[in-house]
């Protein structure tokens, strides 16, 4: 999924200027949106699908996660 953000330009800026210069500015941004991004889908997830698919898609996962570690070791 694609998200478009606006961001204040002279946030941006002074982001740019107090920022240490080893650090890249568009990276730190996106770590942060994603962590958030990430954060508020947990929470919407939680909140809307039911507890019972909750559970089915956790097994799923899990059984798909230890099929492929057997397919690794044949």
């Amino acid at each position: 999924m694609n998200i478009k953000i606006d961001i204040d330009k002279s946030k941006l800026e002074a982001l740019r200027c107090y920022m240490p210069a080893e650090q890249n500015i568009e990276e730190e941004i996106a770590k942060v949106i994603n962590e958030a991004a990430a954060t508020a889908v947990d929470k919407l997830y939680s909140k809307h699908v039911p507890k019972a698919v909750q559970g089915f898609i956790k097994r799923s996962a899990a059984l798909r996660s230890d099929k492929k570690k057997k397919d690794e070791n044949i």
